[in-house]
């Protein structure tokens, strides 16, 4: 094709594009509490003597060093070019490293596909395209946390388990590169011990077609050097894990304990009577994926060829998927290593329903709707934050010292001043805010007279985000007039079906309080609602926008929640 480089030139810049726009979201504010979290961690490295147990010692367990180390070491070489370091340019350093992670995940991605058709110009466009615009990608390569870099540890290792499969790699180089990767993974999350069951599955379906005299013990020793290499490596990056052995242990216990639902935290009760598996089906992969491209990888896992190759993405999938999803916690995060699996497995059945089909405008029509969800959640990145939005709102519409009554633990409170808020707009402006404790409610009686309190003396009611009042009650998501309307059919997209007589016996006194100010007869009305849904937009008109606010909480909470305030009508 005479202009396939230069078609392939702007793939290239469009991915960038997609993975680097509105990379500065929300800062300088800590909006994601993982990402906050690694940015602490990273602060407080040094080494002011080595050896030492406290050299380069994080003092922070839920993760590995190895992302922390390649922030650090950046920072470092920012300081050493005279940029100033600060909390800020530290998360864009961790974001600058998701967005790389994500980058090679789409070229690994696309490499498999290549090593399984032999593909026409146009389906190298329009597989490119598919593997740009998966909201899940874009969103992940928006955090700086360890998912995007898992996924990309999952695509490699993916890629070399169908070389091995396919004989075009040997086994003694295959043990040597997964291992070397799988320490990595583990260096960056201990949970990636699962991201095993790839090699394994490549070996165990590699060595039931090898006809080799002595194969048995070949493969047994190439075993024990893949395991002491993926520990060797491990420990060198990430060795903190071994030398402060008790304290990344009792990380451990407590996450592990989240995960489980051993402890229930606040930020775990969106989990609370949900269905595992359903769950994930219908709050988890329509929105990460997009309904167009979680159907085409269900089908694909059907539909697609029953061969060793197609054997070990379905294993994959299986295992990867499994091992999540009847636990406790069934957060987007940790389904990471599912999703570029099932995104292959969707794009090869894309790939091969288009060689049947007789006019190429049908394929690029069928691509489009594959990529419209992504191209609209790019949105929430070229758009001001949302908070952001609400602040100037507040400092726009709100009397100073008004009493707003919020809700605690939404890491940053409304209203905050906007780093492109016009000159004059905030000028120190206070509020009486209070940041109330919904969460304990049901545990401290004395918190049901404070709220009485709040509420009779209160100007403004905020609602900050879903999280109270979608986790603790049966009110449905929504805006507008669909704001507080009680669900119905949704009951069984996940929950099981008595799930809002449970919450109204588990929490009584949140439940009065929702029931009371979404009354028709409120003494507070909406007054302002604050969206950033993803959606297209053509010279400044929305002409289609997706509500996802009923999705997995984690999947708006943190780059795109839903603003409400409500005034006193008195």
């Amino acid at each position: 094709m005479k202009y396939w480089k230069l078609i392939t030139f702007t793939l290239i810049l469009l991915a960038i594009a997609t993975r680097f726009a509105g990379i500065e979201w929300g800062l300088p504010y800590p909006m994601h509490p993982d990402e906050r979290n690694m940015v602490i961690a990273v602060n407080q490295l040094s080494c002011p003597s080595f050896p030492s147990p406290d050299c380069l010692n994080p003092h922070f367990y839920a993760y590995g060093q190895f992302p922390l180390y390649l922030s650090y070491f950046m920072s470092q070489l920012q300081h050493a070019l005279h940029i100033p370091i600060s909390t800020a340019s530290v998360t864009l350093t961790l974001r600058f490293i998701s967005a790389i992670a994500s980058l090679l995940t789409i070229y690994i991605q696309y490499q498999i596909v290549h090593r399984l058709f032999k593909l026409s110009y146009l389906q190298r466009v329009l597989a490119l395209l598919s593997f740009i615009f998966v909201p899940v990608m874009i969103q992940l390569g928006h955090f700086g946390t360890t998912e995007s870099l898992l996924m990309f540890f999952t695509s490699i290792l993916t890629l070399w388990g169908i070389e091995l499969v396919q004989g075009s790699l040997r086994l003694k180089s295959f043990m040597k590169k997964t291992a070397i990767v799988m320490g990595l993974a583990l260096g960056t999350k201990v949970s990636a011990l699962s991201l095993g069951v790839i090699p394994v599955l490549a070996i165990m379906i590699s060595y039931k077609h090898d006809k080799r005299e002595r194969r048995a013990l070949t493969y047994a020793l190439s075993m024990v050097y893949f395991m002491m290499l993926t520990a060797l490596v491990f420990l060198i990056s990430s060795p903190h894990n071994l030398i402060n052995y008790q304290d990344f242990i009792n990380s451990i216990r407590y996450e592990s304990s989240v995960g489980l639902g051993s402890y229930k935290a606040f930020y775990t009760r969106s989990f609370e009577y949900t269905l595992p598996v359903v769950f994930q089906f219908f709050r988890v992969f329509p929105y990460a994926l997009g309904w167009p491209l979680f159907s085409l990888s269900l089908l694909g896992f059907v539909f697609l060829p029953w061969n060793r190759t197609n054997l070990l993405l379905r294993g994959s999938v299986i295992i990867l998927f499994l091992s999540q999803a009847f636990i406790y916690a069934k957060w987007t995060r940790f389904l990471a290593p599912v999703y570029p699996i099932l995104i292959v497995l969707g794009v090869c059945l894309f790939l091969q329903l288009i060689t049947r089909l007789r006019y190429q405008v049908i394929a690029l029509v069928a691509c489009i709707f594959m990529i419209i969800p992504g191209v609209a959640y790019l949105s929430i990145y070229t758009t001001p934050d949302v908070r952001f939005q609400a602040s100037e709102w507040v400092y726009k519409n709100m009397p100073v010292d008004s009493k707003i009554l919020a809700e605690t633990a939404n890491v940053v409170d409304v209203p905050i001043p906007a780093p492109y808020m016009e000159k004059g707009l905030y000028d120190g402006k206070q509020y009486d805010y209070i940041s109330f404790n919904f969460y304990d409610m049901h545990m401290v009686p004395e918190l049901q007279d404070e709220l009485d309190y709040h509420v009779s003396t209160a100007d403004y009611v905020m609602i900050p985000s879903r999280r109270v009042f979608a986790n603790s009650t049966c009110y449905r998501f929504g805006t507008g007039k669909d704001a507080g309307r009680v669900w119905e059919d949704e009951l069984k997209q996940g929950y099981i079906m008595d799930r809002c007589a449970r919450l109204q016996a588990d929490y009584p006194q949140v439940n009065e309080y929702y029931d009371e100010l979404f009354a028709a007869d409120s003494d507070f009305k909406l007054v302002a609602e604050f969206t950033s849904y993803p959606r297209l937009t053509i010279f400044g008109k929305t002409i289609w926008e997706m509500p996802d606010e009923q999705a997995e909480e984690t999947w708006t909470v943190f780059d795109h929640p839903v603003v409400r305030v409500y005034q006193r009508t008195e």
